[in-house]
């Protein structure tokens, strides 16, 4: 597990970060007493469109987006703007707009000047303003680090999204196992005395490591999700055939272990 689960956190801790340059202050202040604030606001977001109404819109700071700090050097900011481009939640625009004030020094230096100044003129919001932003905000940080999971997923477990997209059994349902009686921390074993014993085994061992048991599980739940989601609309109205699977254990086992290999010899032909 120790190996699955470090790669893993090295992947999440590269695409999802906290967000300590955005804070919500807990004290009121008279409106009327920040009114110099909102003049600078506005100078700044005059020269610099688009990065206030992020902040006000309850989006996280630039740094969070990107995953970076105040001290890292532009070329750690490059190396980070194009994860992003590749595996986030956050809308291009954003991405693009994060990456062009903070790997400029002069538009770094006024977005540190806008950061304080947002802080300052949340004095003068009302509670309930506050806490709508701030659950906005807490929320982009929940969808992109389901984002960062799909995109662990997507470069890492694709033999697993075949065979969910291709309608074959999924493993609880080969070893003859009901996911929703599982207790937490529990040891699988094949209860599907027809299934391929080397099958059966691969399977165990990808359930009782509990990281990739966590990797798998995200998958069907996002899956059913997605389905609840598209309920009675037509298949080729999403883009999308109607899942299908037409193979057996063999087939089923040599996806798993050799997906990789394959696609590298189809790639290859191609």
């Amino acid at each position: 597990m120790a190996e699955e689960k470090r790669t893993f956190d090295d992947w999440m801790n590269l695409y999802t970060c906290d967000d300590p340059y955005w804070k919500i202050p807990t004290r009121y202040m008279d409106p009327s007493r920040v009114e110099g604030a909102v003049k600078k606001v506005e100078k700044l977001d005059k020269r610099y469109p688009g990065c206030a109404d992020d902040l006000f819109g309850g989006l996280p700071t630039y740094y969070c987006v990107l995953c970076v700090s105040k001290s890292d050097s532009p070329q750690v900011i490059k190396e980070a703007y194009e994860r992003k481009k590749n595996f986030s939640a956050y809308p291009d625009e954003v991405i693009e707009r994060a990456y062009d004030m903070l790997s400029d020094d002069e538009k770094r230096t006024a977005y540190n000047e806008l950061l304080p100044l947002f802080q300052k003129l949340l004095l003068g919001f009302r509670a309930i303003e506050r806490r709508e932003l701030k659950e906005e905000h807490d929320s982009w940080l929940q969808t992109e680090n389901k984002a960062a999971i799909w995109g662990y997923i997507l470069k890492n477990r694709q033999a697993w999204l075949i065979l969910s997209h291709r309608g074959a059994p999924t493993f609880y349902e080969l070893i003859g196992v009901d996911r929703a009686e599982l207790k937490e921390g529990e040891e699988l074993k094949c209860k599907n005395t027809d299934v391929d014993a080397r099958l059966a085994d691969e399977i165990c061992g990808i359930l009782n490591n509990p990281q990739l048991r966590f990797e798998y599980d995200f998958i069907l739940d996002e899956l059913t999700s997605m389905r609840d989601d598209d309920e009675g609309k037509d298949f080729n109205e999403l883009g999308d055939d109607i899942p299908f699977w037409t193979g057996g254990d063999a087939r089923y086992l040599i996806l798993l272990k050799y997906y990789d290999f394959l696609e590298r010899y189809e790639n290859i032909m191609a």
